[in-house]
């Protein structure tokens, strides 16, 4: 019985290994809270100096309206470049996703919850 019970106990620790990495991702939700449409979204390693590609590909978010953005599990903390149809841009520094789910962007500034 006992054996039985470590088979079934180390079936279950290699499963969890073998969990997809997308499983463990930090994600964050962005809501566009300007007039403007935002047509392309940055996000990078805080402790970079360059830009990922644009997370939003061809979507664009309207005002009012978020999106769900995984960022995988191996930074605490994000740059945000947000352009918009207006023409401006505007970056978030710092963004600690551990502790905030939500970002709000309000055009210069940002909530963040």
């Amino acid at each position: 019985m006992i054996k039985k019970l470590m088979g079934m106990g180390m079936v279950v620790a290699l499963g969890l290994l073998l969990l997809p990495s997308a499983a463990l991702a930090d994600k964050i939700v962005i809501e566009n809270n300007t007039g403007s449409t935002l047509t392309e979204l940055y996000i990078s390693n805080a402790d970079t100096n360059s830009w990922e590609e644009d997370v939003l590909g061809r979507d664009s978010i309207g005002p009012g309206d978020s999106v769900e953005v995984e960022l995988g599990r191996n930074y605490m903390t994000y740059d945000i470049m947000a352009k918009f149809s207006n023409g401006e841009e505007h970056i978030y520094q710092n963004i600690n996703v551990r502790k905030y789910k939500n970002l709000r962007l309000n055009g210069n500034d940002a909530d963040m919850w």
